[in-house]
């Protein structure tokens, strides 16, 4: 073997040390958000919609300082008492006002937990009813764009309601400025005798922790770490035959 056969073969295998050793670190790497800073203030949440007037009230607190997406807080909309219909329909809307900014492409995670129960009739009887349709919007409003979260639940029923998403800002330029958002929870043919309750802590939460997961881009990442590991694992092998 000659003196550059010999420094092929080291150049070679410190190349295949080195990749191996970054893989496990690739697959280390967290899922990341945007780092830049953004406020929602609390605001306030009114109960409406349908004559005579819908009953109950709810309202609006910072859950925590950090949320999911940790460049920004976590808020928290819920009842505190439980609400009843207006002419079939409940109407939820709470508005604040927002300080910093988000990025193209940027994610805060959302979640919902609510709950419907019947007060007995006359009587002590229960009522057979139709499902209600439930529908749920978190909306952030920036400077030159806006971001929004939909979700038509369809056909709900008595009991317990949950589910989670994320609101992603559209693509733009830079960072766009954030001032304001809003939570609205919308349901209608609902019974006179049914009433809403949404728990303080798990309810209508935009940027919650709980929902947050790891990023698509962190997927492919450690798919493709995965790969090359295995792909390395086998070259090694035909040269050890």
């Amino acid at each position: 073997m000659t003196s550059l056969d010999r420094a092929k073969r080291f150049l070679a295998a410190k190349t295949a040390k080195i990749a191996l050793a970054a893989v496990p670190l690739a697959l280390a790497v967290p899922a990341s958000f945007g780092q830049v800073s953004l406020t929602f203030n609390t605001g306030t949440c009114t109960v409406s919609a349908g004559f005579p007037a819908t009953s109950g009230s709810c309202a609006l607190q910072q859950f925590s300082a950090i949320g999911g997406n940790s460049s920004a807080n976590w808020l928290d909309l819920y009842t505190t008492t439980n609400i009843g219909p207006g002419n079939g329909s409940i109407l939820l809307n709470a508005n604040g006002t927002a300080s910093g900014g988000m990025t193209s492409g940027e994610t805060l995670p959302v979640s919902w937990d609510f709950s419907f129960s019947q007060i007995p009739t006359q009587g002590g009887n229960l009522t057979s009813v139709s499902p209600m349709d439930v529908q749920i919007s978190f909306f952030i409003n920036g400077t030159t764009a806006s971001g929004s979260f939909f979700q038509d639940l369809g056909n709900v029923g008595l009991g317990e309601t949950t589910g989670s998403g994320f609101l992603t800002m559209p693509t733009f330029t830079g960072t766009d400025t954030i001032s304001s958002y809003s939570i609205q929870f919308n349901a209608t043919n609902v019974p006179s005798n049914f009433r809403l309750s949404i728990p303080q802590g798990t309810s209508l939460d935009l940027n919650d922790v709980a929902s947050a997961t790891p990023e698509p881009s962190t997927f492919v990442l450690g798919g493709a770490g995965m790969g090359l590991l295995g792909l390395m694992r086998r070259r090694f092998r035909r040269r050890k035959v």
